[in-house]
């Protein structure tokens, strides 16, 4: 078997072509003969032992050669690739690599001429680089391949696809270009560039981004370092498109957004109907007190006179009897209204609060109620006054019912109304673009007023105000009856506070019931 000496010796002989021996396990060079060394500018002794990745720099003989150290050697033959010389250029040369194992241990022989001199072998070609490309087209990820400079090394059409190149770039485009108008594609091109540069500048570091287009495609980026016989060759980068990935977990994203804000309103909802419950409950263990309080004090006068009268019949003046039988009148009157008050609001709750409308004097009616409660007004020096027009006014209304509402919203501003307060009645004629046109009474008194968060509250039923519940009695039935009694005239009853002091009940006809009754 020949020696390593002699086949060092054989090798040397073809001075015509440039020679070189690598071992495929280290893929170092074993020896070279005098044409290389010269062609590349390399001292032999510099040369031998170098590894042969060193010299042959291209992508598809770094795989080749890694194939190699593998324990994958294989024949190669008439392939063009790049050998670097000592001041750094490179020239092409075509290959052909031979498997030698007449000598032990085997070596790959490698014969090379530049590409510009016809080929050394006639025999078919092993295109490692056509297979590269191959592969590389038929992958679904965008591939950019940067040498250890940061430059180009390969890029396949999926790439071009994803960033949008334009047709030349595929072909012509040049590193500067290329990173060049991938960078336009970016919102902030600066910093993708600076990023590329530091990923080129890493030597083991894997990476990962997400880079979010302008043309609003998103595209995964992940790097890798290239490494051949443990040397980095540079940086393998893939792109993905996650567009869809990224619309499908913003639609998730959102769903479930949706979902928490329906929750939390359900919630609320929950909450709110929680605290309406436990107000409402409240309310009505309230009612039953004040119902028990409001029917059992006037049963107990009229029980109470009748008893008196009863005993004292025969020894009593006809004086003292009649006494005795106005006071069960008055409290009888009393549970009375207390009893017609709870079948109103029965009735307004089933639907069957009925009206007897016809034209009447509004005026008249509230002169009337007004006149009915001037006396308490004097009793606690009230200033008790009544604007209204001189002449009639005329609406389609129910003026038993309308009356009561009056009555009701009297009552309780006098009732409420300190001693030298003051009470208004205003009756006028509106045309208002948010109140509409119509007819407005306003009840305006100097008492305690109303919480504002109780504005509206009050004309529920069961409820009172917190600054008028003062145990003085009442069933929280008045103002609910007075709004179901004019939302029947189509009609409304609101309150506010006022500036100064105290509250303003004002009830509002339509213009349709007044030009009804016109």
């Amino acid at each position: 078997m020949t020696t390593r000496s002699q086949y060092d010796t054989l090798l040397l002989r073809h001075s015509c072509e440039l020679l070189m021996a690598v071992d495929p396990a280290s893929s170092a060079i074993v020896a070279a003969n005098g044409a290389l060394c010269g062609r590349l500018g390399l001292a032999l002794d510099h040369l031998v032992g170098q590894p042969i990745t060193e010299v042959d720099i291209s992508l598809a003989s770094a795989i080749f050669w890694n194939e190699a150290a593998n324990g994958n050697p294989q024949p190669l033959r008439s392939v063009e690739t790049q050998y670097r010389c000592a001041d750094g250029h490179t020239i092409d040369v075509v290959q052909n690599v031979f498997v030698d194992s007449l000598i032990a241990p085997a070596r790959l022989v490698i014969r090379a001429q530049d590409s510009a001199v016809p080929g050394i072998s006639g025999s078919p070609t092993v295109d490692y680089t056509g297979q590269l490309r191959s592969i590389l087209e038929a992958t679904a990820d965008g591939i950019l391949v940067l040498d250890r400079m940061g430059k180009i090394a390969n890029m396949n059409r999926r790439l071009a696809r994803l960033w949008d190149f334009p047709e030349e770039f595929a072909s012509q485009g040049n590193d500067q270009d290329v990173l060049a108008f991938m960078a336009t594609r970016l919102p902030d091109g600066k910093a993708y560039r600076e990023r590329i540069r530091s990923i080129c500048s890493r030597a083991d570091e894997e990476t990962h981004d997400v880079l979010q287009l302008v043309t609003g495609r998103t595209l995964e980026q992940r790097s890798r370092p290239h490494h051949v016989n443990g040397r980095r060759m540079g940086r393998v980068f893939t792109f993905i498109d996650i567009s869809g990935h990224t619309q499908s977990e913003k639609t998730l994203r959102n769903d479930r957004d949706q979902l928490v804000a329906l929750v939390v309103e359900q919630f609320a909802d929950l909450r709110s109907a929680k605290v309406a419950a436990e107000s409402a409950n409240q309310a009505k263990t309230e009612f039953l007190a004040n119902m028990s309080h409001e029917m059992r004090t006037p049963m107990h006068a009229i029980l109470s006179f009748a008893q008196i009268g009863q005993n004292r019949v025969a020894n009593t003046a006809p004086e003292k009897l009649r006494a005795y039988f106005e006071r069960i009148t008055v409290a009888g009157e009393r549970l009375l209204r207390l009893l017609n008050d709870l079948l109103d609001l029965s009735k307004s709750e089933a639907g069957k609060l009925s009206l007897s409308l016809q034209p009447s004097d509004v005026c008249g009616l509230v002169q009337e109620a007004a006149s009915e409660f001037s006396m308490l007004a004097v009793a606690k020096h009230i200033d008790f006054q009544c604007d209204l027009p001189d002449h009639g006014v005329i609406a389609q209304v129910d003026g038993l019912r309308f009356g009561q509402v009056v009555r009701n919203l009297l009552s309780n501003a006098i009732k409420f109304t300190p001693t030298a307060g003051r009470i208004c009645v205003r009756l006028t004629e509106i045309d208002e673009q948010v109140n509409g046109s119509g007819l407005c009474l306003e009840v305006v008194d100097s008492g305690v007023g109303i919480p504002e968060h109780q504005l509206d509250v009050i004309f529920e039923k069961f409820v009172q105000s917190s600054l008028t519940n003062t145990g003085s009695g009442g069933t929280g039935l008045g103002l609910a009856i007075c709004r179901e009694i004019m939302h029947a005239h189509m009609g409304s009853v609101s309150a506010h506070n006022n500036p100064d002091g105290g509250a303003t009940f004002r009830l509002l006809l339509p213009r349709t019931q007044v030009a009804q009754a016109a």
